[in-house]
């Protein structure tokens, strides 16, 4: 995101032409899109300079971010580390929020793939994470389409 996602598919391009391209938050934006998420929580693990960064960037590309979250960290071996529990409770503190229709969770250390299926059945709104989001994005430039189940509303479109 700090370079910008066309300067990462241009670098991509350059060794291999005419090649699709995605990336965590290219992912991300598409997998909003094709939610139809408008406003979203935003929960990351980031110091607020990034939180920041993130926020404009989202929202530079038509999508609002009324309601924001993060563990505030700045050791990418401690983000790694941050607990399912956590997680959860976060997601769906944010995801209550009246104000939005859809949570991303940003960044790729963290795990959470396995807990969105369970997340959206509790906060009856989808969520998203970049790992998530970006591997969804991969299939469908690939050409794959069929539904994935058990991973959440994204992998059923």
């Amino acid at each position: 995101m700090v370079i910008g996602e066309e300067t990462v598919f241009a670098r991509l391009r350059a060794a291999r032409p005419g090649v699709a391209c995605t990336s965590p938050i290219t992912g991300a934006l598409a997998g909003l899109q094709a939610l139809g998420a408008r406003r979203i929580a935003l929960l990351t693990p980031y110091i607020d300079d990034i939180n920041q960064m993130m926020r404009n960037y989202i929202e530079a590309r038509g999508i609002e971010v009324p309601v924001m979250g993060t563990f505030n960290n700045d050791n990418d071996n401690e983000v790694a580390r941050i607990s399912a529990e956590s997680l959860e409770a976060a997601v769906l503190d944010l995801g209550n929020h009246r104000d939005v229709d859809a949570v991303f969770v940003s960044c790729t250390s963290l795990r959470v793939a396995s807990l969105i299926e369970r997340l959206e059945g509790r906060l009856g709104k989808p969520v998203t994470a970049s790992n998530h989001a970006m591997a969804w994005h991969a299939l469908r430039l690939a050409g794959y389409r069929q539904s994935v189940p058990g991973l959440g509303r994204l992998m059923l479109l």
